[in-house]
């Protein structure tokens, strides 16, 4: 007979087994949905990573440009307008 006969005659045959196999079931549902949540803010703060990256990245290669114009403008405040554009950009 085919193992999915046997688990439903099993739960049929002994209630206890089936309610016991349905909180293991349920517990790792829950663990899944929590590994998952977890899953995805890692994933959301990788992503906020690489954009701060990117961004300071782009603020050392544009800078020098940037400078040339604008000598009263620290890199700092060049990189945080950089990051800023990019933020509005990404949010589109």
């Amino acid at each position: 007979m085919p193992d999915s006969f046997w688990h439903f005659s099993r739960e049929i045959l002994e209630p206890e087994w089936a309610v016991g196999a349905l909180k293991r079931k349920v517990g790792m549902m829950e663990s899944m949905k929590a590994k998952t949540s977890l899953e995805l803010a890692d994933e959301a703060r990788r992503r906020e990573v690489e954009h701060e990256i990117l961004s300071y990245f782009l603020a050392v290669e544009s800078y020098p440009a940037r400078a040339a114009r604008e000598p009263q403008v620290s890199f700092e405040a060049h990189c945080w307008s950089v990051y800023t554009e990019l933020e509005s950009g990404r949010a589109n």
